[in-house]
């Protein structure tokens, strides 16, 4: 979960730089609400970051830069969409072309990676523990089949649960960190929905898939895989 919110953060500050864009280059507030949405959304996010990780210390200390790399992105975009509104294009241009905008962006990005690479590590050492837990119980086990032979397989079951278990919320982990991935950047719904269910299908192994966006009142699909064009899914 940690993982999947720092890919969050860093897809919301891509956003508040695409609502930037867009209203730099048409002047046209609408352009604007992507980075609006992000600009209320991504600090919430950081809060939660400092939730999930408040059994790592190390990390904690790090959220603090974190905000502090976010709030420096988010004053360059604030800036420019000032300079906009009161000087106008060319002078706002000007200003793009310096790397400070670049410059904020590549930290925010390292210190993300930094925390990732962190937990990343850290999922790694407690599957290790778990294993070596298990192979552990296995050798109890066999011992205690000299005291008796229900015993020894009652640990080997509980021991293999919990690897099962520990197995199974790696996957689902991987997963949620997978389709994070493919829906970072700027995409269309389309392209949106091509990636996410061609992920999924794979990761799933489904010989089959489709993706249906809301319209209306009504769904529409949008994007399928190993659907045959002509019949199949419904539109």
């Amino acid at each position: 979960e940690v993982l999947s919110v720092l890919d969050e953060v860093v897809s919301l500050a891509k956003d508040a730089e695409t609502g930037q864009r867009g209203y730099l280059i048409t002047g046209d507030e609408r352009y604007l609400n992507p980075y609006l949405t992000a600009v209320s959304r991504i600090y919430e996010r950081i809060d939660y970051l400092q939730v999930l990780t408040q059994d790592n210390p190390i990390q904690q200390a790090r959220i603090p830069k974190l905000r502090s790399r976010v709030a420096t992105r988010l004053k360059y975009l604030e800036d420019n969409i000032a300079l906009r509104k009161k000087e106008g294009f060319e002078t706002t241009r000007n200003s793009i072309r310096t790397d400070r905008g670049k410059e904020a962006m590549d930290e925010l990005r390292s210190q993300a990676d930094v925390m990732r690479d962190d937990e990343q590590a850290l999922l790694s050492r407690r599957l290790e523990e778990v294993s070596v837990a298990y192979r552990t119980a296995v050798g109890s086990g066999v011992l205690s089949c000299l005291v008796g032979v229900a015993l020894s397989g009652a640990v080997t079951w509980l021991a293999r649960w919990n690897l099962l278990a520990r197995q199974r919320q790696e996957w689902l982990l991987s997963a949620e960190t997978g389709l994070s991935a493919t829906m970072i950047g700027e995409q269309n719904l389309n392209q949106l929905g091509h990636s996410s269910v061609k992920f999924l299908a794979e990761y799933l192994d489904a010989p089959a898939a489709a993706f249906y966006a809301k319209d209306g009142n009504h769904f529409r699909r949008v994007a399928t895989y190993g659907v045959p064009s002509d019949g199949g899914a419904p539109d």
